[in-house]
Parts: structure tokens; C-alpha cells; sequence
């Protein structure tokens, strides 16, 4: 009934073409969208009321309010207000905590107290920076990115929001620090030599990316969204080539600005050909100069270019819509349609592995820089973040020794354009980090009496040098023992300069052991859950499969990109045949793939409709198996895959098995022996000795 009245509304259509909204529902909270007419208003409350009615409900007029467009009278709305019993909202009213209407900076003033109040109750002072790191992930970051969920905010307010946080994680209570490092080095991923916190201009961008991809993938094509943004911003226009020309949203403009950034990272990957457009659509390499030349053609497809069936272009279709110069360079590129009727055609992300978009995957795109840290300091950072039992203080203690960031008195004058003042221990050298902990006579003095027992070099000038020596010295040693070893003559060293304590060797020896325990302890914690989870052993050769027809495959790949793969065919336990290829492959994983498709080829060729495939390749059999989606592979493999899976399905005799690599041994030297030697055999033309020796 309430669907019938629902149908007499006029609702609201912002433009010509657009679907027309009359509602949208959230949890229990409904929108309704009608002209502003006493008629239409009638309308509203009458279905209303029937509701209420039917369903035994009541409406919350308290909560409830009315957003008038600027066409409507005073009085209108004074009687429209009347009917409906709710008031007039405003920009300041939000829903679920997010500004109904937000185009202001001062719109977000609720967003940035909220993030200024925060660490504020958390008593800064009790935590360390690793806690703090903890809280902004967990609160602060899904906090902002929840206010997003609206549309874009604005830089400035953005631009505030890190400031504030920058602020918390250097800061302690009410006291102010220096803060030793800069902000986009702490939004640097942890492989990078970053923390790992979020930039939210990148975030921003992030929300903005997932906007446009929706609007140019075509897989979100029938939400009610993406209609009323098509309708009205493009109307008939390529998404990539439109532009702003008149009034626009927010939204809009941000879409518009980022689009030019990530389009080099977007390409169609060609299936079936009738869902990317043949003009303005990223599947070749001149698609940004190519316009429609009549208009008729706007709405081509790839397919429109092609003979029937596919297997070649249309010339005459191709100049006719490109002109001579690009119609030659795509029959050059292409010189067989690059179409596939096994899967229909996808948008890719080029940067991600399955070429899907996701969120991460975009916020790091957007973010990307270079690493930070010289490539001779990447396997420092692994000891840092990948050595277990390591406490998470003493994490950022080390990630800041790595940048020479810790706050010793010398580094701080430095930074303020200062001289090093002597050390404040032993008055003998300058007070910098590298002295502090290391060539300092207390410092040397506790590495020598320490389990460790360690000498530095006093030659040793810089943190470079010092973390080159640490590497080589501590090679093949405990490194969470030297982590606690330095966290506790660092805070000896705090206690002896800012509380008058006397430093004491073998007390801060006593300390190291207590934090070797505490690692001792959550290592045996993290191995217990580890052991506790059930293993599931892969497939097996038992005496059922030696009984019929079996297939063992394996592929084989090198840094260099070459590869080899080879197959061998057992019929009731004796060798029937064997084949083995090489050539330039992208990954391992492809060599697997040409490995199996060699393999089933040549059981199809003998003529049998049952056989049991064994690889080593786990995530093949899955996807083989239904385990895995095809989609589940790198995006440049997902064609090879889906024809391998459909020739592999069209026989259902087929069946394919995981394997342990040791009972896979021949096929994997046979791979090998291929790869390197680059032959090629099939049909036993080769004698098998050549490889077994391997």
C-alpha cells in the first residue's frame, strides 16, 4: 500500500534524464524527497500516517527535520513545517555524527574538536609513543575516515587534523616537544622507514579514488548513485574526458582534480569487449587524444570494431573511427583483437596484484614516495618490526636510533643551529647519540660486562656507519637481546641526566635481563597460538591414485624472468609420457600455469577423459579446484588462467591435487633442467637421465 502512495509523489529529479528519488532508508531512519507544495506535503503525511498505523510505530517529530531548497517561499515552508510537525534544519544538524550538510571548514568544527579532545582524556603523559601510535590507529584514523564517508573534507580542516595528531605523538601531557622528525616521514609505511600512519589529505584522496572507480568500472553502474551522477555530470559524456562546466558539487570538483592522477594507473583488460567503450576508455595507449567523431559513435564498444566472431579487426570500422595514424598503431599493437569470450571485460588497478580496487591499494598509491632510509638500513628495519618478542616501546626507541632522532641533548641544539655541547656524563666527547650509547666510558663499560660483550670502534662517526657496524657485529646473535641491552642504558642514562641517579653497570645489566624475560614470555605467548592452529597436510600419493592415469606438473623461474615447466603422465604406475618447454615468463606462478595446460593438453591428446593433475603449487589447485576465484591471481595472469580453467572444466574426469615438493621431485628437476638449458620435448623425445642427475 505504502509503495502505491510512494508512487503518487513527484520526488525529486536533479536533472533531466535522472531517476527520480522519492526515498532512502537507513537502519530505522528514513528520507523522504518531494517537491515543496502543500499537495506533495499532504502526500508525505497521509502515507505516513499509514503507516503508523499498520505498523503500531510512532514518529520521533523531536529528531525529525526539513531541508528546503532556496525556491521555496517563507510561507510555504511555514505551512509545510505546520503539516509534518518537524523544523527547519540547518547546516549545523548532523545524522550518526556526520554533518548533514558540510561546504564549509566551519562545518567540521564538531569533526576537529572531537579529534582535539581525544588524546586529551587519554593522559598523554602515562603513554608511551608506541601506545600513542595504538590509539590513533585504532580511534582517531577510523574516526576521520568515518566522517568521509559524507564526501571529501576540506584540506583545511584536514591539514588541522594532522597537525593535532602530529602534535599528540611528540608531545607528553601539557609539556611541548620538539618534534625530531617530520610528519610525512611518520606516514611512511613501515618498510619504508615510516610508522605507518595515515596522511589524511592522502586519505581524503583515498575516498575520492574509490568514488571514481565506481563511476568509470561499470560495476557499480546500477546504484542509485552512480545514475544521478551520470545523469548529472555526464549525459552521454566519457567519464574520463568530461568536464566541469557549470555548478557542481564538492564531490565533483575533487573527482575532477584527482582524475588526471590515477588515470595512468587504470586499464581495461579486454574480455568479451562489449563493456569497455571504444572511445575514452583506457584500453590502448592513445585513448586521452581519441574522441567520438560523430556522436552516434559515443556509445561504441570494442566490439563494434571487430569482424564478426571476433578473430580480426574491422579496417574500415577501425579508420572510420580513428583515422588512419591511430587505427594503424592499434593493428600493429593488437594485430588480433585482444578479446577473450571466456570473461567479460574488467577494469583494472593496476597496482594492486588481482588488479581490484581496494581502499589500502589506494591510499598508497595516492602516498607513495620513495623510501626514506637508504637501502643499506632495510634489513635494520626488518630486525626492528620482524624480530619477535621485541616490546613495543623499544620498537620506536630503535626506529628512532635508526633516524638519529632520540632526544639527546646534542641533537636537539643541533637542530636549533646550536654547537654539541660535551656529554653531561663523562664531559670527554660531544653529547650526540652515537657517544651516548656507545662510545661514552659508562656506555663502553656496560657492552663489555653485558652478555654481548661488545667493543665499538671510536672511529665511528655517524649512524650510518654505526648501524653498517651493528648489523655485521650482531649477525647470527639474539637481536632482541642487544634491543633490551640499549633500552635499558637509555633509561639508566634518563634517570642519571634528569633525576641526579647515580649510573650503575650491573643495575642496568639486572634491567636488561627483567625485559628479556618480558620478551621471553610474549614470544611463547605468539608460538603458542601459533601451534594451537590446526595443519592441514596437502595432498598425497596413496594407493587409490597409482591406480589410473596421473599427471605430476611443475614450473620452474629464475630473478631473470626465465622459466621452464614440465609434465609427466603415469598410467597404472608406469611412465606413459613426459614434456618439458621454456621461455620468458612474468612470475612463478605462470610457470605453473604453462606447466598444467602442457600437462592436460597432453592427456587430451591421448585420448582419456579421466586423470588426476598433482602440482606443488597450492593456490593453482584451489582455483582449479573451486577453492580460489580466477580473480585471486595477478591480473596479468587472469587470462591464462580463466582459458586454463575452462579447458580444465570442460572435461570432468579432471581432477587436480595439491603436493608436497618432495614427492614431486622429478617433474620439478625436469622443470629446472628445461629452463636452464632452454630446450623444449614433448611426447618422450628426450632421454630422462640428462636431468636426473641434477
Amino acid at each position: 500500500m505504502h509503495q502505491v502512495l510512494f508512487g503518487t509523489l513527484n520526488g525529486v529529479k536533479l536533472k533531466a534524464g535522472a531517476p527520480v528519488l522519492t526515498s532512502s532508508v537507513y537502519a530505522d531512519d528514513l528520507i523522504i524527497y518531494g517537491q515543496g507544495t502543500i499537495q506533495e506535503t499532504l502526500l508525505i503525511q497521509q502515507c505516513l500516517d499509514d503507516f503508523c498505523m499498520w505498523s503500531g510505530q510512532r514518529i520521533g517529530h523531536e529528531k525529525s527535520y526539513i531541508w528546503f531548497s532556496k525556491g521555496v517561499s517563507s510561507e510555504t515552508r511555514h505551512v509545510i513545517s505546520t503539516i509534518l510537525n518537524a523544523q527547519a534544519g540547518h547546516y549545523q544538524h548532523t545524522y550518526l555524527g556526520v554533518p548533514i550538510i558540510a561546504s564549509r571548514p566551519s562545518h567540521f568544527s564538531g569533526l576537529t574538536s572531537k579529534v582535539q579532545h581525544k588524546p586529551q582524556s587519554w593522559k598523554a603523559r602515562l603513554l608511551s609513543q608506541a601506545g600513542k601510535v595504538t590509539l590513533i590507529r585504532a580511534v582517531i584514523e577510523p574516526m576521520v575516515l568515518y566522517n568521509m564517508a559524507g564526501g571529501p573534507i576540506s584540506i583545511t580542516v584536514l591539514d588541522k587534523i594532522n597537525s593535532m595528531v602530529r602534535g599528540f605523538f611528540w608531545h607528553s601531557g601539557d609539556s611541548k616537544r620538539m618534534h625530531m622528525l617530520n610528519w610525512k616521514i611518520l606516514t611512511m609505511s613501515k618498510r619504508d622507514g615510516g610508522l605507518g600512519l595515515r596522511d589524511f589529505r592522502s586519505v581524503n584522496d583515498a575516498v575520492v579514488f574509490k568514488a571514481i572507480w565506481k563511476l568509470s568500472s561499470k560495476e557499480s553502474e546500477n546504484t542509485m548513485w552512480v545514475q544521478i551522477m551520470r545523469s548529472k555530470y555526464l549525459a552521454r559524456k566519457c567519464f574520463w574526458l568530461a568536464r566541469e562546466g557549470g555548478p557542481s558539487t564538492r564531490l565533483w570538483k575533487a573527482i575532477l582534480a584527482l582524475r588526471s592522477k590515477v588515470s595512468a594507473h587504470i586499464t581495461w583488460q579486454l574480455g568479451t569487449g562489449d563493456k569497455c567503450g571504444a572511445f575514452g576508455e583506457p584500453w590502448h595507449d592513445f585513448w586521452l587524444k581519441v574522441q567520438a567523431p560523430i556522436s552516434s559513435q559515443r556509445d561504441m564498444v570494442v566490439t563494434d570494431l571487430v569482424q564478426q566472431g571476433g578473430a580480426s579487426w574491422d579496417p574500415q570500422r577501425l579508420i572510420d573511427a580513428f583515422g588512419f595514424g591511430t587505427a594503424l598503431f592499434i593493428s600493429i599493437k593488437f594485430p588480433v583483437p585482444p578479446l577473450n569470450a571466456l570473461h567479460q571485460d574488467r577494469l583494472i588497478l593496476t597496482t594492486t596484484r588481482t588488479g581490484k580496487f581496494s581502499f589500502k591499494a589506494a591510499y598508497h598509491l595516492l602516498a607513495s614516495s620513495s623510501s626514506a632510509v637508504p637501502s643499506m638500513h632495510t634489513e635494520f628495519l626488518k630486525l626492528i618490526w620482524h624480530s619477535p618478542g621485541i616490546l613495543p616501546r623499544i620498537r620506536i626507541f630503535l626506529w628512532k636510533l635508526l633516524w638519529d632522532a632520540l632526544p639527546v641533548q646534542g641533537s636537539i641544539l643541533n637542530r636549533l643551529g646550536s654547537p654539541t655541547p660535551p656529554c653531561v656524563m663523562c664531559q670527554q666527547g660531544p653529547e650526540n647519540t652515537i657517544h651516548a650509547l656507545f662510545l661514552c666510558h659508562h656506555a663502553r663499560a656496560f657492552w663489555f660486562a653485558s652478555p654481548l660483550c661488545l667493543r665499538f670502534d671510536s672511529s665511528i662517526g655517524s649512524v650510518a656507519a654505526l648501524l653498517n657496524s651493528l648489523y655485521t657485529t650482531l649477525r647470527g646473535r639474539p637481536f632482541v637481546s642487544f634491543a633490551n641491552l640499549l633500552w635499558a642504558l637509555w633509561k639508566h642514562r634518563c634517570s642519571f641526566v634528569y633525576e641526579g641517579k647515580k649510573f650503575a653497570v650491573q643495575e642496568a645489566l639486572y634491567q636488561a635481563a627483567y625485559y628479556n624475560q618480558l620478551s621471553i614470555a610474549s614470544s611463547n605467548m605468539t608460538l603458542s597460538r601459533k601451534l594451537g592452529q590446526p595443519r592441514h597436510e596437502a595432498g598425497h600419493m596413496d594407493g587409490t591414485v597409482a591406480q589410473g592415469m596421473i599427471c605430476f606438473v611443475d614450473g620452474s623461474f629464475d630473478t631473470s624472468k626465465k622459466g621452464g615447466w614440465a609434465f609427466l603422465i603415469f598410467d597404472k604406475g608406469s611412465l606413459l609420457n613426459y614434456g618439458a618447454d621454456s621461455g620468458s615468463v612474468s612470475s612463478p606462478f605462470l610457470a605453473e600455469l604453462k606447466a598444467m595446460e602442457a600437462g592436460v593438453r597432453a592427456v587430451i591428446q591421448l585420448g582419456t577423459t579421466c586423470c588426476l593433475f598433482y602440482t606443488d603449487c597450492q593456490h593453482l589447485q584451489q582455483v582449479l579446484s573451486g577453492k580460489a576465484p580466477p580473480d585471486s591471481v595477478h591480473w596479468m595472469e587472469y587470462q591464462h588462467t580463466v582459458n586454463l580453467l575452462c579447458l580444465f572444466r570442460a572435461h570432468e574426469g579432471f581432477k587436480c591435487e595439491h603436493i608436497s615438493r618432495d614427492f614431486n621431485v622429478e617433474a620439478h628437476h625436469l622443470a629446472n633442467y628445461a629452463r636452464a638449458n632452454e630446450i623444449s620435448f614433448n611426447d618422450c623425445t628426450y632421454p630422462l637421465f640428462n636431468f636426473r642427475s641434477l
